[in-house]
């Protein structure tokens, strides 16, 4: 019984370290930019972004288990954009990422790239929660998300709309042994150019509600 007390005390401790230590980053009040909170991010913690359209690309969460959350107003729109301004794909996930990984209440347009326009996956999988990703551009495959070498990301609650992709999956693409789990999303009005749908684009979602 002693030992068991010491134990669960021990446990307690940790715990209650591992809360402490969680921290709130605020953009952009803290921090000028989300890179800049990711770069300052430890795993655990939350980076919560102001209302209003913040254009960055190329955005990198280095492998962190943090959450990167917009705000909504309270009728539960979402009120944080983050525009890529075709000058880059918006989010990169290529450090092994996990489910502790996650983007929330945010909506992820303007990316342009020839693989992965809006969020790449490879090699990783995280949570995508309630966020929008629309009007991203691939000049090859996954205008919206690209998922491939083995990523199996979490997508849930979201809207993947009027995206582009050249060669296939313009609302999602899938490849190389990935799986993605989706629940409750939209996927609708994303168009392969040209529209001739092929064998090849079968691994791709572009329009369907599941």
């Amino acid at each position: 019984m002693r030992m068991r007390t010491v134990l669960s005390l021990i446990l307690s401790v940790f715990t209650i370290q591992a809360t402490v230590l969680a921290d709130t980053l605020f953009v952009p009040s803290e921090y000028p930019s989300i890179q800049a909170a990711i770069d300052s991010s430890s795993n655990g913690d939350l980076i919560q972004i102001s209302a209003g359209t913040f254009y960055e690309h190329s955005l990198n969460t280095e492998g962190k288990g943090i959450e990167i959350r917009g705000s909504i107003d309270p009728d539960g729109n979402i009120e944080t954009t983050i525009d890529g301004s075709l000058m880059g794909r918006v989010f990169l996930f290529e450090s092994g990422e996990s489910s502790d990984t996650v983007l929330r209440n945010l909506i992820i347009t303007g990316g342009a790239e020839a693989n992965g326009a809006g969020i790449y996956c490879i090699g990783a999988s995280p949570t995508i929660d309630s966020c929008h990703i629309v009007g991203n551009e691939a000049t090859d495959e996954g205008g919206g998300i690209r998922c491939t070498v083995t990523s199996s990301p979490i997508i849930i609650n979201c809207r993947i709309q009027d995206n582009l992709a050249v060669n296939g999956g313009a609302g999602i693409d899938c490849y190389n042994q990935s799986n993605p789990v989706i629940e409750n999303c939209i996927i609708t009005d994303n168009q392969v150019l040209p529209l001739a749908v092929s064998p090849f684009d079968l691994p791709g979602f572009n329009s369907f509600m599941i």
